[in-house]
């Protein structure tokens, strides 16, 4: 009894310390910020909506009566990544370019640092809801250059039962650390053209665009977005952005200041009596149309990929570009047809 009682004490012991992450979350949250859309103060006319005057014309007359307001600013999370021998901030599309921000610009809050340092977008991409920030003044960049920056995960060795966790300013309360695990890899929940990961760590508002940690302090992901009952708080039913993805949209946005994605023009859906995909619309005079498939084929490789579901399709087409000549092969009432296909451009909304 003695002996299984130490058994006991030990195993727990060992337990205890492997679901330790305390020493790895203070070497990474210094690299995690806050970013928050401050727009400039506008002036509201007492009878009617925001109205724009000359300057000069409070010399003229005496002023009407207003009420200042500052416009509604995005809030979130955000984190320091090196590329080219510069250092930037990562957040979502949704935090920098949040309705009611189009004269806003970023403000960032680190950790332990009560001072307020001034950033500048350098591009956002709605489809993967991604932003890139730099610094925009000398003291910002100073600060930036002496803050460590976090390293990608390769998100394909990501599995369900991982151990991950996020740090993040959920409901405004800054720099708390959550954890949990991957439910799920390799899915394409809200659309075809960005694979995120499930987790259920828990997150809420103000974790967005914040990173999503495995256990050697990588980051696997970027927080995206949630589903919650009712409009509520987080269920455990969260999604982040895979890093792999994540890191060429970043790195394209560095490089270019935009995304451009590659189009062929069709919708789909899985045939469950097939076991395959079929082509449930096409786009009138766009690239699949032109190259002749038609409504009911059943897609089985594009680009090189086999196609067996529909995320399928999203995943090869995410290093597309517009003109681009790809091969897309489908089966005709049992008769195989293989052709090429030149992309058109999608809209980056």
């Amino acid at each position: 009894m003695r002996v299984a009682v130490v058994i006991s004490a030990v195993l727990g012991s060992t337990t205890a310390q492997a679901h330790d992450f305390s020493k790895i979350i203070a070497k990474v949250i210094p690299s995690v910020c806050q970013v928050e859309m401050l727009a400039a103060v506008v002036v509201v006319d007492s009878k009617g909506p925001r109205i724009q005057t000359n300057p000069f014309d409070n010399f003229l007359k005496p002023p009407p009566k207003a009420t200042p307001q500052q416009t509604p600013g995005g809030m979130g999370s955000c984190f320091v990544i090196s590329l080219n021998e510069r250092k930037y901030l990562i957040t979502n599309e949704h935090v920098a370019d949040a309705k009611g921000t189009e004269n806003a610009s970023p403000s960032i809050n680190f950790y332990n640092d009560p001072k307020r340092y001034s950033a500048k977008v350098v591009g956002t991409d709605k489809v993967s809801d991604i932003a890139v920030l730099e610094m925009s003044t000398t003291i910002g960049q100073s600060k930036i250059e002496n803050t460590p920056s976090l390293s990608w995960a390769d998100s394909d060795k990501a599995m369900p039962g991982h151990e991950v966790f996020a740090i993040g300013h959920p409901m405004g309360q800054k720099w708390t650390v959550t954890q949990g695990i991957i439910s799920a890899t390799k899915k394409r929940s809200m659309n075809t053209w960005q694979e995120v990961i499930q987790t259920d760590v828990s997150i809420n508002q103000g974790n967005s665009g914040g990173p999503m940690f495995n256990t050697s302090g990588n980051v696997v992901g970027v927080n995206a977005f949630i589903f919650a009952a009712n409009g509520g708080g987080s269920i455990g039913i969260n999604f982040s952005v895979a890093s792999n993805g994540a890191k060429n949209i970043v790195n394209e946005l560095v490089n270019t200041g935009k995304i451009r994605r590659g189009k062929i023009g069709v919708s789909f859906i899985a045939d469950p009596e097939v076991g395959g995909v079929a082509i449930k619309d096409l786009d009138s005079g766009g690239p699949m149309d032109k190259a002749g498939f038609k409504t009911g084929d059943i897609i089985q490789k594009v680009n090189g990929f086999n196609i067996r579901f529909p995320r399928d399709v999203g995943k090869s087409m995410d290093n597309v570009k517009p003109n681009q000549n790809i091969d897309v092969q489908v089966l005709r009432h049992g008769v195989i047809i293989l052709r090429s296909v030149t992309t058109s451009e999608l809209p980056d909304n």
